[in-house]
C-alpha cells in the first residue's frame, strides 16, 4: 500500500504542477502565470489555485473541520483546519495543500475538473 501511494504521489510530481492548480506568485503576490508557463519575473514560491482551496475547504467542512464558508482563499482558518485533517490522517501537519494531503482529500484525481 506504501509502495502504491509513492507511486501515484511520484506520478503527480511527474506529471507537473499544473496538473493540481499551482500558479507562480510575483513579488506583489498576484498570479503570474501556471506552473507550465512561468511569466517574466515569478518567483519560485507558488501556492494552489483558489478553486483547488475552494475544494479543499468543500472537503473540511465536509469533515467538520471548517466553520466558515469555502472562498477559495488560504487563510488563517482554512490553515488551521488543514493541520487539523493532516493530523487526523496520520500526515505530518503543515497547513499546506500538497500532495499527500490532496491525495488523502480524495482531491488528486479530481484537479482535472477544476478552473485554472
Amino acid at each position: 500500500m506504501r509502495r502504491y501511494l509513492f507511486l501515484v504521489l511520484a506520478l503527480l510530481v511527474a506529471s507537473g504542477i499544473a496538473a493540481l492548480g499551482v500558479r507562480y506568485v510575483g513579488a506583489a503576490g498576484q498570479a503570474q502565470g501556471t506552473a507550465s508557463q512561468p511569466s517574466a519575473g515569478a518567483r519560485a514560491k507558488a501556492g494552489p489555485s483558489r478553486a483547488l482551496v475552494k475544494r479543499a475547504q468543500q472537503v473540511l467542512i465536509s469533515a467538520g473541520r471548517l466553520k466558515s464558508k469555502a472562498t477559495g482563499v488560504m487563510n488563517p482558518a482554512t490553515r488551521s483546519a488543514l493541520r487539523a485533517y493532516q493530523k487526523q490522517h496520520g500526515l505530518k501537519g503543515t497547513g499546506t495543500l500538497s500532495a499527500e494531503t490532496l491525495v488523502a482529500m480524495g482531491l488528486a484525481a479530481d484537479t482535472t475538473a477544476l478552473k485554472r
